[in-house]
């Protein structure tokens, strides 16, 4: 049996870490793992059937380049840390939009959050990646992490400013320089204004 590359031991020890930390708050939550559909939360997208947007229908075309041909690879369901989640890669492509019909409505005044965490980042030369979320087109959150930097998660909330039914497209874009891995841990409705930001 080989031994791993420092780089690999550290990425295993960053994700059994966070998917550690995420899966106490989500049991302890009375949720049964992360993207599970019960608990105090409504999960708004699962970790499968997603589709890419080029062009006219990506609603963040002209950033990050432009379009490319993306592999198979470059996205869909995976493991994480004993949870099932939807990831990015851009070692094929160094830019991609994904999307997926909401799997909830999500009444105006409604706390939403994300949760994204993202493996250790390199490229080239020092840069940054850029990411964003969608819905029906209208841009709802926007993070950036700089290359180089360790795995870290990533997180986001806003309350939702209309009425959003039940199959409005999520849109979720990528765009970064370098070999990279980003993971959707959940995107969910949480019980009220003031859950902490903080949980995963």
């Amino acid at each position: 049996m080989g031994t791993a590359s420092p780089e690999c031991a550290l990425l295993w020890f960053d994700r059994r870490l966070i998917a550690a930390a995420i899966g106490v708050a989500a049991l302890t939550a009375g949720c049964n793992g992360v993207g599970a559909d019960s608990g105090p939360h409504t999960r708004l997208v699962p970790p499968d059937g997603w589709i890419r947007l080029q062009g006219a229908e990506d609603p963040f075309t002209g950033e990050g380049g432009a379009d490319g041909v993306c592999p198979d690879t470059a996205f869909g369901s995976e493991e994480f840390g004993g949870f099932i989640v939807f990831g990015v890669r851009t070692d094929g492509c160094s830019r991609i939009t994904v999307a997926h019909p909401s799997l909830a409505e999500i009444p105006r005044g409604a706390p939403v959050g994300v949760r994204i965490w993202h493996d250790p980042l390199y490229a080239d030369v020092p840069s940054e990646a850029v990411l964003a979320l969608a819905i029906d087109g209208n841009e709802v959150w926007r993070g950036t992490a700089p290359i180089p930097s360790l795995g870290s998660i990533m997180t986001g909330d806003w309350t939702a400013d209309r009425d959003i039914p039940a199959g409005a497209q999520v849109a979720w874009h990528v765009h970064n320089h370098g070999k990279n891995s980003y993971h959707l841990i959940n995107l969910a409705i949480w019980p009220d204004a003031d859950t902490d930001t903080d949980a995963p």
